[in-house]
């Protein structure tokens, strides 16, 4: 499937799949 990665201001990145749930990972 096609992914789809942004990174939000706050340094938390979030990896979407389509068709899938969002995948949150938290910044280390």
């Amino acid at each position: 499937g096609k992914l789809i990665f942004t990174l939000e201001k706050n340094g938390t990145a979030h990896i979407k799949s389509v068709g899938l749930a969002r995948v949150d990972i938290l910044p280390r």
